[in-house]
């Protein structure tokens, strides 16, 4: 095909088309070469494709509507050209006189050039709308040419990771960005070619800023402006991996303590009974005491041993070694590659230490303790655990009321917490129900009751609330029936710890009055236990004789008077005269 000198010209003209930003802007061009290079006196240019085509402009129609009509007639002087085969539009052109070839041919010419911006202006503004979308996303977004292995675009979270300007990321390809984020895309963008249904992956990416952060990225193969690209998103996971490690964490770790959980030690159990880590030692832990701390002081107070002794225990074993709490007050510990020899040292240090932790706290740390090993390879560690567990109880009975004298030295401290005159209050009736006890010819073993329940009998005020219990004023008479409940609170208590179960009829009685005006039960004579008559005595001469802060102490002939009153209403008659002649007796020993 050969061109003259006035064809070239025309050829230059219309390849010196704009490159314009919005279809109105091209439709002025098209209107400005035609007339001028071709003199069509009109023409339309139409885009989209069957249904959904749309006049974007015309000119020399007098309304849009003549313009589909004249697009159906046929003529000698009309051009119709159906751009990209119609998928694109069409282009339609007339003129005065009819068209020769070479009319045609500039006209086919000129319509593949307004195919081209057309093109080319679609592109822009379905990557101006694609922009605009990935603006809004705080995923890092890349377009990519799949031929190419450019970047066709990104959003601002990739410039930001990349550290480079979107025009420099754009006009660069993908090799030629130092970047460990070029290098993944590099590597996944033929993964993803090679994947039907796209590509997902975790990575590792350092940002330009020196940052690592893990990502997930997603990259899927599209057709952008009829071209094969590849859309890459990547998500910053560092809060999606923290919470899975915490989640991971939590698990298989006692939230409490901090140490593993029983689904952890299941686990390892079951790993190590196929290792070859043996011997296998695995130790067995009981903290005695916390039910009575739990019920007595509360559950903080007996959280907050529960994490004393686990920090104890923590620091008296490897890494390598399982540290567990697997129940309320159950601990157990496996030990690989531990014989028995060493086992039995560890076991000794961590007494030791527990001794030494006691000396400094106010709330002693008792244990019970079992161990057993697992030689060699073979031996079912469910057994050696079960051994184990079972010299645990062993242990707790061949140390008799160790664990109970723990647990009343914790009452007595919740006690003191809650009145601090209590100590020395309970010091003071312990000697004077003694001599009292002694005088009536009480056994040893009801003297030593005797003197059980003068240490115990105000448990019970434990339970009482505290802004009732300090109260500075006169109580109310609901805050009094509280005070009256602690007989009964006591009671309940001292039903809970061993030790205390033969005296906790006697803690509950101890308010009861002889001629059955007291509480919680209106007993009265006899049917109160003498160890409580006794005690009602002493516990009602020391608090007269003791200074309280609203009254100052009375003397001791000024109590007993008190006692002579109250001889036959609220007190045993006949225990109140043989409890005088004691008082007498000390003080005229006193005197001498």
């Amino acid at each position: 095909m050969s061109f003259g000198m006035f064809e070239l010209l025309i050829l230059y003209d219309i390849f010196s088309f704009s490159y314009p930003i919005k279809e109105k802007d091209l439709m002025r061009e098209i209107i400005e070469k035609s007339t001028r290079l071709f003199g069509v006196r009109r023409l339309a240019l139409i885009t989209g494709s069957g249904e959904n085509w749309k006049c974007v402009g015309y000119w020399g129609f007098k309304r849009e509507c003549d313009v589909w009509k004249e697009i159906e007639n046929e003529g000698d002087n009309r051009f119709l050209c159906y751009l990209r085969g119609g998928k694109l539009g069409l282009l339609y052109m007339e003129q005065a006189n009819p068209l020769s070839d070479r009319d045609r041919r500039l006209y086919t010419i000129f319509a593949r050039r307004v195919e081209e911006l057309l093109n080319e202006l679609k592109r822009t503004e379905e990557l101006e709308r694609f922009r605009t979308l990935m603006e809004q996303i705080d995923d890092a977004i890349f377009l990519i040419d799949a031929k190419e292995g450019r970047f066709l675009d990104v959003n601002r979270i990739a410039c930001k990771w990349l550290g480079c300007d979107r025009s420099e990321v754009v006009k660069t390809g993908i090799l030629n960005i130092p970047s460990d984020i070029a290098k993944s895309l590099k590597q996944a963008i033929r993964k993803a070619q090679e994947a039907k249904g796209g590509l997902i992956f975790e990575d590792w990416w350092r940002c330009k800023n020196g940052r690592k952060i893990p990502v997930s990225i997603s990259l899927r193969c599209i057709e952008f402006n009829k071209e094969k690209c590849i859309v890459a998103v990547a998500r910053d996971i560092t809060r999606q991996k923290r919470a899975e490690k915490k989640i991971k964490y939590l698990s298989f770790h006692d939230k409490l303590t901090n140490l593993y959980n029983r689904t952890y030690f299941e686990e390892e159990m079951r790993r190590l009974s196929k290792s070859r880590y043996f011997p296998i030692t695995i130790i067995v832990i009981d903290l005695d005491g916390l039910k009575i701390v739990n019920d007595t002081m509360g559950h903080c107070q007996g959280d907050e041993l529960l994490k004393r002794f686990a920090r104890v225990i923590r620091n008296q074993f490897r890494s390598s070694d399982v540290v567990a709490r697997i129940g309320g007050d159950e601990f157990a510990i496996i030990l690989p590659r531990t014989d028995k020899q060493v086992a039995e040292e560890v076991i000794s240090r961590l007494r030791r230490v527990i001794e030494e932790n006691n000396a400094h706290e106010q709330f002693p740390l008792s244990i019970s303790l079992g161990m057993a090993t697992a030689e060699e390879a073979g031996q079912s560690l469910w057994e050696v655990f079960k051994e184990a567990d079972d010299k645990m109880y062993r242990d707790k009975l061949a140390r008799g009321t160790d664990p109970l004298r723990a647990a009343v030295h914790i009452l007595k401290v919740a006690l003191l917490e809650k009145d601090h005159l209590a100590s020395s209050h309970a010091e003071r009736v312990k000697k004077l129900t003694h001599l009292l006890g002694k005088r009536l010819g009480l056994s040893s073993a009801e003297l030593s009751d005797l003197s059980l329940l003068a240490e115990m009998h105000d448990i019970g005020k434990i339970g009482i609330p505290d802004h009732i219990f300090h109260k500075p004023g006169v109580l109310s008479e609901k805050e009094r029936e509280e005070i009256k409940k602690h007989p009964e609170i006591g009671y309940r208590i001292a039903c809970s710890v061993p030790v205390l179960v033969p005296i906790a009829e006697l803690i509950r009685q101890h308010h009861e009055w002889w001629n059955g005006g007291g509480y919680p039960r209106g007993l009265k004579g006899e049917e109160i236990g003498l160890l409580s008559r006794i005690l009602a005595i002493a516990d009602a001469y020391d608090a007269m004789t003791s200074d309280r802060p609203y009254r100052k102490a009375l003397s001791n002939d000024e109590a007993l008077a008190e006692l002579r009153r109250r001889a036959g209403i609220q007190f045993d008659p006949v225990l109140v005269e043989v409890f005088e002649k004691i008082v007498l007796e000390q003080n005229e020993q006193i005197r001498s």
